[in-house]
């Protein structure tokens, strides 16, 4: 076998590929032996079938996976020979490509491959740790926030206040007549309350202080998108018949709350939310740390990514947009004007994200680093802890879903960061 490997756009090689006559023709024979020995036709015993008449009856298909087998196999061994990391799946136009017996086979495949690159100096970055402190306020916000969990919401009586929730009819009108009606609506006293997706401040100032049993109205501009099209752009009146107010009450911080929530006292409580408060804030400082450095290595190594694996990147976190701006009920109108600001920010994020897990990749490579059995069990039980599921559940979601392999990466990552972390020179400051 021939071949030559050229370099056609960052990242990204074109390999042409010729294949000995002989080759082919060892190839097509051994597709028609094998068809021989698996078909059975009337009159003929099985293996001793002529070969025109399997040419005749399964000829152009037999072609077709022959050269399909010739052309990937071809294609795995450059890659091994030339030792080539490929991203993604190769570009090959089968149909281009002719294929006869007892003549050469030449093809031309195009694939991108990791870039190639070396990480120098990546021991001994200089940065900045502020160092966590966890104060009293911050352990009885986190107290505070136990409490909104637990919390229950319950009908009261008296005047709406900020965060209570309001069961109301809603009623849109148009010259005084009804054009939609909607009955025991949930809507939340707050200052960022929407009517038609679009923040709406005059509203929260007419909720705030009603009463059951009182109608407040807000006069309104119906959006272009609307559904009713005879409606669209006119001015109309959103009218909020207020049924019932309920609010959240949150128990008391006392020695039974804490037993409640499986702790010997209040004090014990304290102490776990201020170690868990610590925690976070060491991850926190820690995590900036890693971004320091990741920053000054990025500068201080540049490298060029694959095309198409940037538009992938893109398209996927595009998509994910999509759904989530779809299920929040957003007009097709708003939603196609949100994901055109998105995708230069897309683009942006993604290469960043690419460059970071590329340098860590090669850190790892250099380094030794993998993920083991054990870490790769301590994460499940992690996340198995943190979901309220059994180890054994995270596993089998993560394995039928393809994702170990993710997961061995995201912890290889981690102790690539971590490493870097530990051979930096950090200055400690106050926070």
């Amino acid at each position: 076998m021939k071949h030559e490997v050229k370099e056609v756009g960052p990242c990204k090689l074109a390999i042409n590929v010729e294949l000995e006559s002989d080759k082919v023709k060892e190839t097509i024979a051994g597709k028609y032996r094998d068809l021989a020995d698996r078909v059975a036709l009337p009159g003929f015993r099985r293996g001793h079938i002529p070969h025109k008449i399997l040419e005749k009856r399964y000829g152009k298909e037999l072609m077709e996976e022959a050269k399909r087998d010739l052309v990937e196999s071809s294609y795995r061994e450059v890659l091994e020979e030339r030792k080539l990391s490929a991203l993604g799946e190769p570009e090959i136009e089968l149909d281009k490509i002719t294929l006869e017996n007892d003549k050469p086979l030449a093809f031309e495949i195009k694939v991108e491959v990791k870039p190639s690159f070396e990480v120098k100096d990546y021991k001994g970055i200089k940065a900045e740790r502020k160092q966590p402190r966890v104060t009293d306020a911050d352990v009885q916000r986190g107290l505070d926030r136990l409490r909104e969990a637990k919390g229950e919401i319950e009908p009261i009586e008296g005047t709406a206040q900020d965060d209570d929730l309001l069961i109301v009819d809603q009623e849109l009108l148009v010259d005084g007549a009804s054009v939609v009606k909607n009955e025991n609506l949930p809507v939340a006293v707050s200052k960022d309350i929407a009517i038609f997706g679009k923040p709406h401040p005059e509203l929260y100032l007419l909720l705030a202080g009603a009463k059951a049993g009182e109608v407040r109205e807000c006069a309104v501009k119906i959006p272009e998108s609307f559904d009713k099209p005879d409606f669209r752009n006119k001015e109309g009146v959103v009218r909020l018949t207020i049924h019932e107010i309920k609010r959240r009450r949150l128990p008391e911080l006392t020695e039974q709350f804490a037993k409640d929530m499986d702790f010997d006292s209040l004090d014990a409580l304290t102490a776990a939310v201020r170690k868990r408060l610590a925690d976070e804030k060491e991850e926190a400082a820690n995590a900036a740390v890693e971004e320091q450095i990741l920053e000054h290595l990025l500068k201080a190594t540049p490298f060029q990514l694959p095309e198409g694996l940037i538009l992938r990147g893109v398209d996927s976190l595009m998509k994910r947009e999509q759904v989530h701006m779809e299920v929040q009920g957003l007009p097709e109108d708003k939603v196609k004007a949100r994901l055109e600001e998105l995708a230069r920010a897309s683009t942006e994020y993604v290469v960043s994200t690419l460059r970071v897990h590329f340098l860590l990749d090669e850190i790892a490579k250099k380094e030794r680093i993998f993920a083991t059995e054990n870490e790769v069990e301590e994460r499940i039980g992690r996340i198995a802890q943190s979901t309220g599921r059994w180890p054994t559940e995270v596993r089998k979601h993560y394995e039928e879903n393809d994702l170990m392999g993710q997961l061995r990466t995201d912890i290889k990552y981690d102790k690539a960061k971590a490493l870097l972390r530990s051979q930096a020179v950090i200055q400690e400051i106050s926070e």
